[in-house]
């Protein structure tokens, strides 16, 4: 066998093998059956276009108390936000969402206005204007964050949270 021939060859099998070894590392990343039936995972089941549902996470949230805010847009688009909690109500951020701001008792979209924002009366004017988001968790006045989104996906009538970072 020539010297050109057996570097072909040799050159071939390598490849080969690279290929072979970089396939079964990356199926060994993905995760196992049993770790994608043990994600938590909620019934949004019911949850039809131009409706919302606060549902508690199904699990300890890193940083703080949190529901999950679940809005079906008119067109059928599924968004899911962390709100954070204490004492019952929701909590406005304060430049950040892991910073609480003021509570609000009835943080909610308003579909017919596609935003969502804060309703109680008592709030003050600064706070009204500013405290309020597109459906899709874009801050309207800039002044606020964005809403901070729920990693996860739709599966039948469930949400599956998924425990990387959304960003």
């Amino acid at each position: 066998m020539s010297r050109p021939t057996l570097v072909r060859l040799l050159t071939g099998f390598s490849l080969m093998a690279s290929a072979a070894i970089a396939y079964v590392l990356t199926q060994s990343l993905a995760p196992t059956a049993a770790a994608e039936a043990a994600r938590p995972r909620v019934s949004i089941a019911g949850l039809s276009a131009g409706t919302y549902r606060y549902l508690r996470y199904p699990g300890e949230h890193a940083q703080r108390r949190a529901e999950v805010l679940f809005i079906r847009t008119a067109e059928g688009r599924l968004f899911a936000w962390w709100i954070p909690i204490s004492e019952g109500l929701h909590l406005l951020p304060d430049r950040q969402w892991w910073k609480a701001g003021p509570p609000c008792r009835d943080l909610r979209p308003d579909f017919e206005a596609q935003l969502i924002r804060c309703l109680d009366s008592e709030l003050f004017d600064w706070a009204k204007e500013n405290y309020r988001w597109r459906l899709d968790g874009k801050s309207l006045s800039k002044q606020v964050p964005d809403m901070e989104a729920v990693a996860g996906v739709e599966e039948s009538d469930d949400f599956v949270f998924d425990l990387r970072p959304s960003r």
